[in-house]
């Protein structure tokens, strides 16, 4: 049994068809809802549950920043403002604090004028938009969403180590690929930026596993009752989901006791980590 989760780092949307003002218009919902509902609810950047009581705090954001390079007067280029491909959608802290710290892209040789067709890009980005958003990715090392970043036929993705209690690279592909230090600091960098083994760190696994430690304390004896506990609900951070998933796949069928144990294991790891 693999003591990892993978964390989604690219998403399957649906975006709307043709071209239109998106951002800060009445159009945005139509990018927003697709965006929504392919992250789960749940932050792009870093898994934080969008929802908060009774409605979803939301930052519909730019994957590149909408103005370019702080040598280009602001207004001047619009292209990244309503491009449908270069939205994702995050929380407020990854958009507006975790997202400044970075290396503005060049748009000196995107014509001001430059127009969108619906015929080039509504299954694909445009080769422009294309080169601004791997050259914005190489010069911050961040893994943009919602497309996350693919390189030699591999996404670059994000692994939870169950028994560590930490977010870290996960590596696959050839021995070429595995042995690539690049792509083990991209990917770190990632975490590091997001703060995901920092202030940011969820203990969503942690307080599920103590739950399921309670109800089995508590008479709780069938492993399909205990997951039938958690169905439907929309947890702190998407690790939440991930984990009733990964606990379907490895203990499904078999004995309550088992899941107990190792439940019970994971809780006493990380009061000694």
């Amino acid at each position: 049994m693999e003591n990892r989760l993978f964390i989604p780092t690219n998403y399957a949307v649906e975006l709307p068809k043709g071209n239109k003002p998106y951002y800060n218009s009445s159009n945005k919902k139509e990018i927003i809802v697709p965006l929504l509902e392919a992250s789960r609810g749940y932050c792009m950047y870093c898994g934080k549950s969008l929802y908060n009581e009774t409605d979803f705090i939301i930052n519909l954001e730019h994957s590149v920043d909408k103005e370019g390079n702080d040598n280009q007067k602001e207004g001047d280029y619009k292209y990244l403002r309503h491009c449908k491909h270069n939205f994702s959608i995050s929380c407020p802290i990854c958009n507006m604090v975790c997202k400044k710290s970075i290396e503005k892209v060049s748009m000196q040789n995107v014509p001001k004028s430059i127009e969108c067709s619906k015929e080039n890009c509504d299954e694909q980005s445009c080769e422009i938009y294309s080169n601004l958003r791997e050259n914005y990715m190489e010069k911050n090392a961040i893994i943009l969403q919602p497309k996350g970043v693919k390189k030699q036929n591999i996404y670059y993705r994000i692994a939870y180590d169950l028994l560590k209690n930490i977010y870290i690279p996960e590596i696959e592909g050839t021995d070429e690929e595995k042995d690539n230090p690049y792509h083990i600091f991209f990917v770190q960098n990632h975490i590091d930026r997001f703060q995901l083994n920092g202030s940011r760190f969820s203990e969503c696994i942690i307080e599920l596993c103590a739950d399921i430690v309670f109800l089995c304390e508590n008479g709780v004896e069938s492993i399909d009752d205990i997951f039938s506990f958690f169905k439907g609900r929309h947890f702190p951070n998407i690790l939440g989901e991930l984990f009733i998933e990964y606990l379907k796949i490895n203990f499904e069928g078999k004995a309550a006791e088992q899941m107990l144990e190792y439940c019970r294991l994971l809780v006493l790891l990380d009061s000694v980590n």
